[in-house]
């Protein structure tokens, strides 16, 4: 048995090839995406290139040496604000030196003073001025700088992509450079969603979604209270039934093992011509009938899968006025009295989300009296539901698409599988179904005995949309 530790790391290996393998298809991509719109020769692209590039330099060079420019203009114009600021300093202090005192203000000459007061009104003016343009000058010269420095770097990533596309030898290096500069926020993006995506769509489903469908109401085909419930025998490879005076069986050749002598044997084109395509579908044409036309006693058939040794059957007995819900495909033999036509009715469900969510649409009831022989490509499981003396309903909860058959009176419900990271890694499917009330239900095992299972896939996803 393998260890969880080697299990988990064989998953992380896989997983992260997978991501590699996902981005280096999305460069491939857009490398092809790219040499598609060129189209274009190598040497008339390198042509075209070098030329816008030389371009864009040449424009750059301009503006820089204009930025120089208007950058010198700057610090000149500083020096002589900030001069012209130090002179009014002095000025101010000289005019502040020639303030009168209290009696001066009182006794001195008044014109002067207004004259002063004046003069250095003028001069604090001139000191903001001063001082404001040398502040809107320092920033342009900032300003500048960055500006030098971003063109200045732009035309150092300009000479060397001119060095690169002249010293490519080959257009693969070429686009296989250009793919990786353009498209590495999409390589970023393709790893991204290939580790993390699915993650993130299960968060949603099982958060968002399932909590929606989970409000759904219930959902019944019938209800007949106090109708019979069918009787399903143990599950095993090989079915033993008696056939009695008057009965009639019929079969798919391949599950027909053996019978007593005595009985009539004919074939019957199709199982019934009420839902010829349907029946046609499940395989159910083409049928081996064997019919007790004597009154000397019951005679022994044998049921078995001739094409497959693990296949498992089990006999369900439809008592008169019951019914049981079971695929189509399932029904591998009937027995009834008689030239007596089975009672098969079709449901339809196609606005009910548990409908959607177990993968069935369509239903088909068996009325009773009646014996059938059920089989799949798995082995099957009986399970009951009674109720209990207090009247609480019981419930039951299995996986949707491993039902196989049901009592009519069983009420479904879908409901959200339990554990999170169990749905996330793929162990269980997202709904589960809940039958409550009191009757019986067919599942099969997920086990991978059966050598058909591989052939129970796509074929059996289609027909059991249609109860089939």
């Amino acid at each position: 048995m393998a260890k969880p530790a080697s299990n988990f790391s064989r998953r992380l290996a896989r997983k992260i090839a997978g991501a590699l393998f996902a981005g280096a298809l999305t460069l491939v991509a857009y490398g092809l995406w790219l040499y598609g719109r060129d189209n274009v020769s190598f040497e008339d692209l390198r042509e075209r290139q070098t030329a816008a590039m030389n371009a864009e330099r040449a424009t750059l060079t301009i503006s820089l040496v204009e930025l120089i420019e208007k950058q010198r203009a700057a610090t000149a114009g500083l020096g002589e604000q900030q001069q012209r600021e130090q002179q009014a300093d002095k000025v101010l202090a000289s005019l502040h030196g020639l303030n009168p005192g209290a009696l001066d203000r009182v006794f001195g000459d008044r014109e002067q003073q207004k004259i002063n007061a004046e003069r250095i009104t003028r001069m604090e003016k001139l000191k903001l001025e001063t001082h404001t343009r040398s502040v809107e000058l320092q920033r342009e010269i900032v300003i500048g700088e960055q500006k030098r420095g971003s063109l200045a770097s732009r035309m150092e990533t300009l000479d060397g992509q001119l060095l690169e596309l002249s010293a490519e030898p080959h257009p693969v290096i070429h686009y296989a450079r250009t793919t990786w500069h353009e498209a590495r926020g999409w390589v970023m993006l393709a790893v991204a969603a290939y580790l993390f995506g699915g993650l993130l769509v299960a968060m949603l489903l099982y958060s968002g979604w399932a909590r929606i469908v989970a409000r759904s109401p219930v959902f019944q085909l019938t209800a007949q209270p106090g109708a019979p419930l069918a009787t399903i025998g143990a599950s095993a490879v090989t079915v033993h039934d008696d056939l009695w005076p008057g009965e009639v069986l019929r079969v798919k050749p391949s599950f027909l093992q053996s019978n007593d002598e005595g009985l009539l044997r004919k074939k019957r084109r199709v199982w019934s011509w009420r839902f010829p395509l349907s029946f046609y579908a499940a395989g159910l044409t083409g049928l081996v009938e064997l019919r007790n036309a004597r009154s000397g006693g019951e005679r022994r058939v044998t049921f078995s899968n001739v094409h497959d040794a693990y296949a498992e059957l089990v006999g369900v007995a439809v008592p008169e006025g019951g019914s049981l819900v079971v695929q189509a495909r399932v029904v591998q033999g009937i027995i009834t009295r008689g030239d007596q036509v089975p009672v098969i009715r079709r449901h339809w469900r196609l606005f009910c989300w548990q409908s959607w969510v177990a993968g069935q649409l369509g239903y088909f009831e068996f009325d009773g009296p009646c014996r059938l022989v059920v089989s799949c490509v798995s082995a099957l499981v009986v399970e009951s539901v009674e109720c209990s003396d207090d009247k609480k309903l019981p419930a039951r909860r299995v996986q949707s698409k491993g039902i196989v058959g049901f009592s009519p009176g069983l009420t479904l419900k879908a409901v959200r599988t339990d554990g999170f990271w169990r749905y996330a890694r793929g162990m269980v499917p997202l709904f589960e179904t809940k039958l409550s009330g009191s009757g019986v239900f067919l599942v099969r095992e997920t086990d991978d005995r059966s050598r058909l299972r591989r052939r129970d896939g796509w074929r059996a996803g289609c027909l059991r949309y249609f109860g089939v």
